[in-house]
């Protein structure tokens, strides 16, 4: 009977216990503090139990990296893209707006455009150059528009009035616009050189005395993209 079960240990790779030379048994609770016996080598079955564990562990990280890189490859199309249609700046020097504003003509107000540009926004911004001579004085104005007005006086003085009520309004032939008289109540003030005077749209203003010729810049923001571009 020993020599079947020596031959049955033999062929499965493993050594035959003596029993004769194992020593007394443990009890069963003194068998943790027993020195533990070496794992048994299966030979081949060590390769099947590792190679899982290999690949387990290196393709996530073979994900992760990949989606890692799909991200910055995304992030740097996007950046690209954005650099074509990044919105540019515009210039315009003093030099630009002096001789703009030294060619337009002295015997009647001029209101002109220097540069209109399109914005981030989708709307537009407009800058004007202005030449108001002392005589005639002009009449007071409303824009019904959503555009604002923005005053930058750059020669002369002047006596402005905003806001009240047009006298003797009367609608003007672009259609957008209402002409009076002069204003009733309002807020006057005196600009200057270097002064700025910010007029909303749908705001009576009027320039109800001049002390002498001026010159001044309006910028105009249009939100609904009615001026043209320029």
């Amino acid at each position: 009977m020993r020599q079947h079960t020596a031959a049955a240990g033999s062929r499965l790779g493993r050594p035959e216990r003596d029993e004769t030379n194992a020593g007394p048994r443990l009890a069963r609770g003194d068998r943790k503090t027993a020195p533990s016996e070496p794992p048994p080598r299966l030979n081949g079955a060590w390769s099947i139990a590792i190679i899982p564990c290999i690949r387990i562990a290196v393709r996530p990280r073979e994900n992760h990296m990949s989606r890692a890189a799909s991200a910055l490859l995304l992030v740097l199309l996007a950046s690209a893209a954005g650099a074509q249609d990044a919105p540019q700046a515009t210039d315009v020097t003093s030099a630009e707006i002096q001789k703009f504003i030294n060619a337009l003509p002295r015997d009647a107000v001029s209101d002109r455009p220097i540069r209109t540009v399109e914005v981030t926004g989708d709307y537009r911004v407009g800058v004007y150059g202005v030449f108001r001579p002392q005589s005639p004085l002009g009449g007071a104005n409303l824009h019904r528009v959503n555009t604002t007005e923005i005053y930058y006086m750059v020669e002369g003085v002047g006596t402005l009035v905003t806001g009240g009520e047009l006298i003797d309004p009367t609608p003007a032939p672009s259609g957008t616009s209402v002409r009076g008289t002069g204003i009733r109540g309002g807020v006057s003030r005196r600009v200057t050189k270097g002064d700025v005077v910010i007029i909303p749209g749908h705001t009576p203003h009027w320039w109800s005395e001049l002390e002498t010729d001026i010159e001044y810049l309006i910028f105009r923001p249009d939100p609904d993209n009615r001026i043209p571009l320029r």
